[in-house]
């Protein structure tokens, strides 16, 4: 099996239930679109964010990076919505990352996934 493959493999079992984040005012929850988390370069991912329990005030920061190193788009979002979406891509095949950090009040939540993607389509 090639890297890519083990790495999808990982990461899919990782992450195929979503990943969460628990705090005394509430929950962050992020998952891809696609089961497996893989996509080729011509995709875009797709990366549902669920915040239920969000207070006004609140601010989501979000950075993608490839793999561990390189700044694809980061930013922040105030006051967000209970249910969003979030969107990255390569041009490469390699993993992108993607870190959440939900603040409201003196709680500060926060969650990273990743998805995976390949040259074949």
């Amino acid at each position: 099996m090639t890297r890519m493959t083990w790495l999808a493999l990982f990461f899919g079992l990782l992450l195929t239930s979503g990943i969460s984040a628990y705090g005394a005012t509430g929950a962050l929850t992020v998952r891809a679109d696609r089961a497996d988390y893989l996509y080729s370069l011509v995709d875009t991912a797709v990366f549902n964010i669920e915040m239920p329990a969000i207070k006004a005030g609140s601010r989501l920061k979000y950075r993608f990076r490839e793999e561990e190193t390189r700044l694809v788009s980061e930013g922040v979002i105030d006051s967000p919505r209970e249910s969003m979406a979030l969107r990255g891509s390569l041009d490469r095949p390699g993993f992108l990352r993607l870190d959440l950090e939900l603040v409201q009040g003196s709680d500060t939540l926060r969650a990273v996934t990743a998805a995976g993607f390949d040259a074949r389509s």
